[in-house]
């Protein structure tokens, strides 16, 4: 039997190609190989989606954004605590020492608004305690505002108050002897007596029409005894008085021992200091920015803000229109304003008041900011260098096809077109096992060496007579050439049981199809013995 096998698989060549072509070897190991690669890239590509590969682009953006949150968030509480509590002990040393001084002139502080003789030197001997704690606080401005004023003649008297303001023009150099120090507001002989220079918008005392800055925590002190530490205030960002410059007030009433409300004092925190001391990581994201503001529901009042990064790029500041917060049901939100900018971030409450505070019910919230388009455009990158490597790998991998089909089919071809050829004795050996063996069989039986051995159709004979008379006339069918559909009509069966007929032939003559049945006839007919199987 395995002779029988051997002899018919080194001959099967030749009978095929005497067949219709159909796809060359070449082309099905390729199409196998280049199916593999899309197998493997395809499950890839289930894994990345698994993971969630394609999206890490949106987590590795809300990381960032959650990491530099916190980062400026902490910062931002931690540095206007400390302005915080610097103010209080201002208001404490400053309402103590001025209501010292007065005492000495035989004044109280109710006494101020009918005593404007005193006003510029009791202004004069507190100027040293407020550049000593503009220093030590690293501010960029310190004020005292007091409940009188100079001139009470004056048409501007209801509104006007006389006062002291010092402003650091570098908040990032705080120096006693730093000349950027310049006053905003106080009396001009105060600043010349010191060396030190008048701010270009100087004016000598503060205008107070707007009662929100400088004088609600005065009326808030009036309205409730409360200790000062419940008793300061966070402006949102306002442009100064007769300036362009924005900054947030923390202010804090200035309250004698009997309980008399007479002033305010406090600090100022630039849009410049923001801006140098809260700068957010803008590696990944160039045009990221960072946004205190006052936060209602869910509105960020941007007119009130201060920012710090690269929020020039499109003007988010100047345009002054609230902030919109939408899409709070994932980790980053969407921010719109009514201009149709859409912004993309985080943000989050601070603690600037305690709970008991006169204005706790006020909140601020820090937020790192970023246009829309810049996220999505980051995003949109990411998949598509993802996807491109997808490409690459395809690719790769259709040239790897082609590649290992040309070596592994070249010296396949160049047997088989040596087994085809007239000139085979020349043929050297491709080093092929089942190539070399046929080349072999050919040469020999050439030279007349190993001639076609007759046992083989010998015993498909003695086979072919243990056939049933019903499979012999199926069998004979087969030799006839008939296709399945004519044997069904001409013996009037089914098609299982011609299967099961054809089932019971292959197995007594030991093939394993009608192809190889096909070939041994083919091969007797050739030999001159098909006449032994009627």
């Amino acid at each position: 039997m395995n002779r029988l096998s051997e002899t018919t698989r080194k001959i099967q060549y030749h009978v095929r190609r005497e067949r219709a072509p159909g796809i060359s070897m070449r082309y099905r190991l390729f199409g196998f190989l280049f199916v593999l690669v899309l197998t493997l890239l395809s499950f890839v590509f289930i894994i990345l989606l698994l993971t969630g590969t394609f999206t890490a682009g949106l987590r590795e953006a809300e990381g960032f954004y959650s990491n530099e949150l916190k980062r400026i968030s902490s910062a931002v509480e931690k540095e206007y605590g400390h302005v915080s509590a610097s103010a209080v002990g201002l208001s404490s040393s400053l309402s103590q020492s001025m209501e010292r001084f007065l005492s000495e002139k035989g004044l109280s502080t109710a006494d101020l608004p009918e005593a404007p003789e005193v006003l510029e030197e009791l202004l004069d001997r507190e100027f040293d305690r407020l550049l000593f704690s503009l220093e030590k606080t690293g501010a960029s401005g310190v004020f005292i505002v007091l409940d009188a004023t100079v001139n009470r003649q004056a048409e501007s008297a209801e509104f006007s108050r006389a006062g002291l303001y010092l402003k650091n023009m570098e908040p990032n150099i705080i120096s006693s002897a730093s000349p950027t120090v310049t006053i905003l507001r106080g009396f001009p002989d105060i600043a010349r007596d010191r060396g030190y220079s008048l701010h270009a918008q100087w004016d000598m005392e503060f205008m107070i029409d707007s009662p929100s800055h400088f004088f609600l925590p005065f009326e808030k002190a009036k309205e409730k005894a409360r200790p000062l530490s419940r008793l300061y205030y966070w402006s949102g960002a306002v442009t100064l008085p007769k300036t362009s410059e924005d900054a947030m007030l923390c202010i804090v009433p200035l309250i004698d021992s009997s309980g008399n409300v007479f002033g305010v004092c406090g600090y100022e925190v630039s849009a410049m200091l923001f801006k140098l001391k809260f700068i957010p990581d803008s590696s990944a994201y160039q045009r990221i920015f960072c946004m205190l503001a006052p936060i209602e529901d869910s509105i960020l009042r941007v007119g009130s803000a201060l920012f710090s990064g690269n929020y020039d790029a499109f003007g988010v500041s100047g345009d002054k229109k609230p902030l919109f917060i939408k899409n709070q049901g994932r980790l980053l939100y969407s921010y719109e304003q009514q201009n149709g900018l859409s912004l993309a971030g985080l943000h989050r409450k601070i603690r600037l008041y305690p709970e008991d505070s006169a204005f706790a019910g006020e909140h601020f919230a820090v937020s790192i900011l970023m246009p829309q388009e810049d996220l999505g455009r980051r995003l949109a990158l990411m998949n598509i260098r993802l996807m491109a490597l997808c490409a690459l790998f395809l690719l790769a991998g259709a040239a790897a096809s082609v590649f290992i089909g040309n070596k592994y089919m070249s010296p396949i071809m160049k047997g088989l077109n040596a087994i085809g050829s007239q000139d085979i004795d020349s043929i050297t050996r491709t080093n092929i096992t089942e190539i070399d063996e046929i080349i072999g069989q050919i040469k020999a039986r050439r030279a007349g060496k190993a001639p076609l051995p007759d046992d083989i159709f010998t015993d498909f004979i003695g086979r072919v007579k243990t056939l049933t008379p019903t499979e012999k006339t199926i069998f004979q069918y087969y030799i006839e050439g008939k296709s399945t559909g004519e044997i069904l009509e001409l013996m009037y069966i089914s098609a299982n049981t011609l299967k099961t007929h054809n089932n019971h032939i292959y197995a007594k003559l030991n093939v394993s199809s009608r192809n190889e049945l096909s070939l041994y006839i083919s091969l007797m007919e050739k030999s001159g013995r098909l006449s032994e199987l009627k």
